[in-house]
């Protein structure tokens, strides 16, 4: 019985590469799951502290928190991952340069249905 499924397995690549996808999606599906939750968590946790009601005060006080609890100092400069960290990672490790205060800024809006958007300007 084995013999015969790893000679179908042999014969049929195409099947085992699809399952193979098919597993690694499911892992990234459960990844994101938990980190928009843990997104949703701290980012209602913020507004709860500092008694945002109105989406002006939601902006400012994710832009405080942002400010003083995301640093720079020991953030990676040289093995910077050419992937570079998720919102949560960046709230959790609570270092990070601009692009990754910028990303979990605009991540933990969009969790309040506030739009933000990310623009480059050069020169």
């Amino acid at each position: 019985m084995l013999r015969s499924i790893v000679q179908f397995l042999f014969r049929r690549w195409d099947v085992v590469i699809a399952l193979f996808l098919l597993l690694l999606a499911s892992i990234q599906a459960r990844l994101q799951f938990q980190e928009r939750a843990y997104l949703q968590e701290v980012t209602h946790a913020i507004i709860k502290e500092a008694g945002a009601t109105t989406a002006e005060q939601k902006v400012l006080a994710l832009r405080e928190y942002l400010r003083h609890n995301i640093e720079f100092r020991d953030a990676p400069v040289d093995d910077r991952p050419f992937l570079r960290a998720t919102a949560a990672e960046t709230l959790q490790s609570r270092k990070g340069y601009c692009g990754e205060v910028s990303r979990a800024f605009i991540c933990m809006a969009r969790v309040l249905d506030i739009r933000a958007q990310r623009i480059n300007l050069y020169g």
